[in-house]
């Protein structure tokens, strides 16, 4: 079940992923644990809401979670930019509850010229998608980007 069958670039995610049949596995890619942890035959699949259910057949039978992610669907979220303040305030809440740190992508502490950075950013692709008639959290951004 974690054989990993290909390491093909995603046709959806644009981006190389290892695959097992029906599910994700495990271990580093671009340089970042995958969701399923750094062991290559760890394997698992996200779903609804953006749950992810996985398994480590080396972990001995011990739970382990090496991280939360936050994530925004920019194109589904009306002014993402201001709903990042809500989002990052829910991440600080959950690493200060849980004895953790905020971090970035790359791993790296993500500080408050680090939200603003990003908030900065999502100003932008907010105004271009606007600009191309497709409003960010509206029906056609849903339609597109669902």
């Amino acid at each position: 079940m974690s054989t990993i069958q290909t390491r093909e670039p995603d046709r959806v995610l644009f981006m190389p992923m290892r695959k097992s049949i029906g599910f994700f596995n495990g271990g580093k890619m671009m340089g970042v644990n995958t969701v399923t942890g750094p062991r290559e035959n760890a394997f698992g699949h996200s779903g609804a809401g953006g749950s992810t259910a996985f398994a480590d057949p080396d972990a001995g039978g011990k739970a382990w979670v090496q991280g939360l992610t936050f994530a925004l669907d920019v194109p589904l979220v009306p002014r993402p930019h201001e709903a990042l303040g809500e989002l990052a305030a829910t991440a600080e809440a959950f690493a200060k509850a849980l004895g953790g740190e905020l971090v970035d992508d790359a791993r790296k502490p993500l500080s408050p010229a680090g939200i603003a950075a990003i908030r900065r950013s999502l100003e932008q692709v907010a105004a271009r998608m606007d600009a191309q008639g497709i409003p960010a959290g509206g029906a056609l951004a849903r339609r597109l980007f669902a």
